[in-house]
C-alpha cells in the first residue's frame, strides 16, 4: 500500500517536456530575483550521505484508512530501504527502491516484486522517478529548476516562487480550494462546474492541451526551505500539494518532520509522514532476502 501511493508522486514529476504556461520573466516585482532565490534553496537542501529515521504514517483514501510504523535507510542517489509493521506488530513488508529497479515482498500473502520501473510506469500511465522519491522524503527540491519559468511574490512570511502571476495564483488556489471542500462533502454539478471553470483559470488554454502544468514553491523567507510544493498537471488533471513543517537542525541541516502530502486525479489519497528519529550519515545496510517460498508479481 505505502509502495504504490509513494510511487503515485511520481505523475507529477516535473521531468515532463511539457510546456509550463503562465511563465513570465520578472518585472518590476519588489523582491528578490527567481535565480536568486533558487540558489538559496539549493544552498540550503539537506546534505547527506545516508539518512536513517523511524515514522509513523497514515493513509487516507476513499475506500480506507491505513496506519503503519517504517524504518526508513537512504543511501543518497542510490538506494530508499524501508520496513513497514502495524502500529504495534511484526514487519508486514519489505522495500528496496534503487535508481533503476524496484524490489518489494508482502509477508502477509507470501508475494514479491522484482523488477524496473516499468511495471509500475505502465500502471499508472507515467514515469516513475528515483529521484522525486528520495527528494519528498527528505524536504529537498524535486529537481533543478530554471529560473526563467517563476515570477516571485511574499505571501505572509513566505516566499512565493510561481509559475503564474500573484492575482492569477490566489485566485485559482481559492477557487481549487472551495470545489475541493464541495467535493468531499459529494460530488454535486456545482462542484465540477467549478473544477471546470479553475482548468480555464490555471492554463488559460483549451482543455484539450495536454502540455501543460503548473507549480508553485513557498520558501520560509529566512531559511529559503521549501514550506510547500504544489504542482497541476492540466488534462488529465492531476495534483500533488505537499506541506513540510516542524523543521529541527540535524547536523547543520533544517530538515521537516511532518510531511502532508494531497494527491488526487483517478484515485485521491492523502499521506501524512511524521517522523520520530531522524539520524545523517551514520553506517547502514539495506537487508533484503526473499524466502523461497514466495510467488513472485508479474
Amino acid at each position: 500500500m505505502f509502495l504504490i501511493v509513494t510511487l503515485w508522486f511520481s505523475v507529477f514529476s516535473c521531468k515532463s517536456k511539457k510546456e509550463i504556461i503562465g511563465a513570465t520573466s520578472v518585472k518590476d516585482v519588489d523582491t528578490k530575483s527567481p535565480a536568486y532565490l533558487l540558489d538559496k534553496m539549493y544552498q540550503n537542501e539537506t546534505r547527506f550521505d545516508t539518512f536513517s529515521a523511524k515514522f509513523s504514517a497514515d493513509i487516507q483514501t476513499a475506500a480506507n484508512n491505513v496506519s503503519f510504523k517504517t524504518t526508513l535507510r537512504i543511501k543518497k542517489d542510490s538506494a530508499i530501504w524501508m520496513s513497514i509493521s502495524p502500529v504495534l506488530g511484526i514487519e508486514v513488508a519489505r522495500v528496496l527502491i534503487t535508481k533503476d529497479s524496484v524490489f518489494f515482498m508482502n509477508r502477509i500473502n507470501g508475494t514479491y516484486f522484482a523488477g524496473d520501473y516499468s511495471y509500475f510506469s505502465n500502471l499508472l500511465n507515467t514515469e516513475v522517478d528515483y529521484q522525486l522519491l528520495e527528494a519528498v522524503l527528505i524536504g529537498n527540491p524535486i529537481e533543478k529548476f530554471s529560473p526563467e519559468d517563476f515570477i516571485v511574490f511574499h505571501e505572509k512570511n513566505q516566499i512565493v516562487l510561481s509559475t503564474h502571476k500573484k492575482r492569477l495564483v490566489k485566485k485559482t488556489l481559492q477557487k481549487q480550494e472551495r470545489a475541493e471542500k464541495m467535493e468531499r462533502k459529494e460530488k454535486t454539478e456545482k462542484a465540477e462546474k467549478i473544477e471546470a471553470k479553475e482548468k480555464n483559470i490555471i492554463t488559460k488554454a483549451t482543455l484539450n492541451d495536454t502540455s501543460a502544468y503548473v507549480q508553485n514553491i513557498w520558501l520560509n523567507e529566512e531559511t529559503f526551505k521549501i514550506e510547500e510544493y504544489r504542482y497541476r498537471d492540466v488534462n488529465p488533471d492531476k495534483l500533488l500539494h505537499i506541506f513540510y513543517s516542524n523543521f529541527t537542525n540535524i547536523d547543520g541541516n533544517n530538515i521537516p518532520h511532518e510531511i502532508k502530502l494531497v494527491i488526487s486525479g483517478g484515485q485521491a489519497a492523502k499521506l501524512t509522514i511524521t517522523y520520530s528519529k531522524i539520524t545523517l550519515n551514520t553506517e547502514i545496510t539495506f537487508p533484503y532476502t526473499v524466502p523461497e517460498k514466495y510467488e513472485q508479481i508479474k
